[in-house]
């Protein structure tokens, strides 16, 4: 005879979070057929329903006028403004306490969420975990910035002779306070560069993030190596909805200049028609790039918390804004802005400062370098940190709206 086997699922490995918590709700299939061969046992007779006026008793019968109770045990029902049998009548003005329906175990309460408890539950995140949130993600900015760096020290003699003529300094101007703003033709390679590694670690960086915020909703621990092992098995996705979402809305600008440098050879674009019909492609372009980063805003959150693919965390994130892109756009705009500001107002005060004291001669002053790269550092971790930590809120308030994912959270925590 062979032995049953056991179809018990494998429980999670701890540091591991459980399987498939934030998978999209699977559709209804209604009742399962009985098997063949069996007929399924006959319904049972429902229980006579109380006439208006009466109360139903536990058994699913109630005794006419006249009749004795067969259920003496049952004490009687109270009256209205009574107490029941066995408890303290309420005191006089009194009410009772209403039961909570959004507990709050993790870093947000399971509910929908509104513009205060997005913003508190991204400072939550980064209180409950500030090493998975901060710690790997300045580990991560950290390194592709020291990358970029490198890169464009290296090619600061190609860039100068290339596309600068051997100049050996960009003069600020003739005033002796401005002569520290002075700036070598490589410093614009390594500047250019090192905001494009940035831009490459925001991905990755954020990605981290979600995967510990994915953990903390169900206030689970989200450790460093666990969160970085979670990231480093999809990293190449992570990439690709990078690269794919990137490409689909620069492409159409890569296009636009390409046809403006055409016209201006042809002298086609020089009519006033021409002038109106390149304001008006600029303008299209813009609503179309604003209008698809909103709709593919949480590709990245299908990717890791719904292990989607890349095609299919595109698709699920331009199905979720569906309905809900002027919310999903004005919370991230304002996120947005209060990123730039603490940017421009904090970081910019104190890379004025070390631009005075040190310089800006990136491609001959390892100091001036080193003191730039690490302000860079400092102020893109904190706003990828908490920029990041917004957009996992908002995922998480627009599936609550939508398919009620408080349920699976409050089954995940238990």
């Amino acid at each position: 005879m062979t032995e049953p086997q056991d179809t018990t699922p494998t429980p999670p490995s701890p540091g591991e979070p459980p399987h498939n918590q934030f998978a999209p709700p699977a559709p209804s299939q209604g009742t399962p057929p009985p098997p063949n061969g069996t007929t399924p046992p006959p319904a049972q007779p429902a229980a006579p329903q109380p006439q208006y006026g009466q109360y139903a008793p536990p058994g699913g019968t109630q005794p006419q006028y006249g009749q004795p109770d067969n259920n003496p045990q049952q004490p009687p029902l109270p009256q209205y403004g009574q107490a029941a049998y066995g408890q303290q009548p309420m005191p006089y003005n009194q009410l009772p306490s209403a039961p909570s329906y959004a507990p709050r175990q993790g870093i947000i309460p399971l509910r929908p969420l509104g513009l205060g408890g997005i913003f508190d539950g991204a400072f939550q995140a980064v209180r409950r975990a500030p090493g998975a949130l901060l710690g790997l993600t300045l580990v991560i900015v950290a390194v592709f910035s020291i990358i970029g760096a490198a890169i464009g020290y290296i090619l600061t003699p190609w860039v100068n002779r290339t596309f600068f003529g051997g100049i050996s300094t960009f003069d600020a101007g003739t005033d002796p306070t401005f002569e520290m703003f002075s700036m070598g033709p490589g410093s614009f390679s390594i500047t250019y560069l090192v905001a494009m590694a940035a831009g490459v670690s925001t991905y990755i960086a954020s990605a981290a993030i979600i995967a510990a915020i994915g953990q903390l909703i169900i206030n689970k621990p989200a450790p460093i190596g666990a969160t970085w092992d979670r990231v480093r098995g999809r990293f190449w996705a992570i990439l690709g909805v990078a690269f794919a979402v990137g490409l689909i809305i620069i492409l159409p600008w890569v296009l636009l200049v390409l046809a403006i440098i055409a016209a201006e050879n042809t002298g086609v674009g020089s009519n006033a028609f021409g002038g109106f019909l390149l304001a008006a492609s600029i303008i299209g372009l813009l609503i179309w790039t604003m209008y698809a980063s909103i709709r593919w805003l949480y590709a990245p959150m299908a990717l890791l918390l719904e292990e989607q693919s890349v095609t299919g965390a595109m698709r699920r994130s331009w199905d979720l804004v569906k309905g809900s892109w002027w919310r999903t756009f004005g919370i991230y705009l304002l996120a947005s802005v209060v990123v730039q500001f603490i940017i421009s107002t904090v970081g910019g005060f104190v890379e004025l400062i070390r631009g005075f004291t040190l310089g800006y001669d990136f491609d001959t002053d390892f100091l001036a370098l080193g003191s730039y790269l690490v302000i860079q550092i400092v102020v893109n971790t904190l706003a990828i940190a908490f920029l990041s930590s917004v957009m996992a809120m908002m995922y998480i308030d627009t599936r609550i709206r939508k398919e009620a994912l408080d349920v699976q959270l409050a089954q995940a925590m238990q």
